[in-house]
């Protein structure tokens, strides 16, 4: 039986129910007949897929893989997937880095199919990373079945959170830029505010640079406590 999630009356109210019972409904989720043996099957096969080709041919591998970032419309997609996960995310004409959407290269990036010390460098939990990811999809798919603003408020924390902890040296040229942008379409939510994100302060200083559309000259981020988010209405 599928597990419904509770978002109350959505709005301030619905965002402050989904906090205070965010974890026991996420591990319910979790423990949904198809959600857990799609988790086991994953975490007992990863370790023996050795290339993009072996885990696109197994549909449900791919179909955790692609959950756990948000990428489920590409599920009929298997040779474009496969093209994304075999780039050399260190040439820049590689297919992952020239999609807009840099949700690709973070995936390609994090399985390593380009290059073999990709695939070396994979930490030890990396199965469980990945399984908490598609549990975490799964969840914020479910809330949004019935509010889609507050699905849109838990994926905005989650990407915000995740560029954070990421150090600036650390992430392509363009791709910083593009990530504050498509969770800065989050803060227009009618919550009556900007919704909370936890122990986080994050304050976005952007201008145009005049060239390429969508491009910025200056993005800047600062973490510290608590939060604060300045958005453009």
């Amino acid at each position: 039986m599928t597990f419904h999630v509770m978002t109350g009356t959505g709005g301030l109210a619905g965002w402050a129910l989904l906090k205070r019972t965010e974890a026991r409904q996420t591990a319910l989720v979790a423990q949904d007949g198809a959600v857990r043996q799609a988790a086991s099957n994953f975490r007992r096969k990863i370790g023996g897929i050795a290339s993009a080709d072996a885990l696109v041919s197994d549909f449900r591998m791919m179909d955790v893989a692609l959950r756990a970032f948000g990428l489920e419309r590409d599920i009929p997609h298997k040779a474009f997937i496969r093209k994304v996960l075999e780039s050399d995310l260190a040439d820049p004409r590689s297919l992952a880095n020239r999609l807009t959407d840099k949700t690709y290269r973070r995936m390609a990036e994090n399985f390593g199919f380009g290059s073999q010390r990709g695939q070396q460098a994979r930490p030890d939990d990396f199965a469980d990373r990945i399984v908490a990811l598609y549990i975490s999809n799964i969840f914020e798919n479910r809330v949004g079945e019935s509010d889609n603003n507050l699905r849109l408020a838990l994926h905005a924390r989650r990407e915000l959170a995740a560029l954070a902890a990421r150090p600036s040296q650390a992430i392509p040229n363009g791709m910083r830029c593009w990530e504050i942008r498509r969770c800065a379409k989050c803060f227009r939510l009618p919550l009556g505010s900007a919704p909370p994100m936890g122990n986080c302060r994050l304050i976005v200083s952007m201008r145009s640079s005049g060239k390429p559309p969508g491009r910025c000259s200056a993005a800047k981020i600062w973490a510290s406590s608590p939060i604060r988010i300045k958005s453009r209405p």
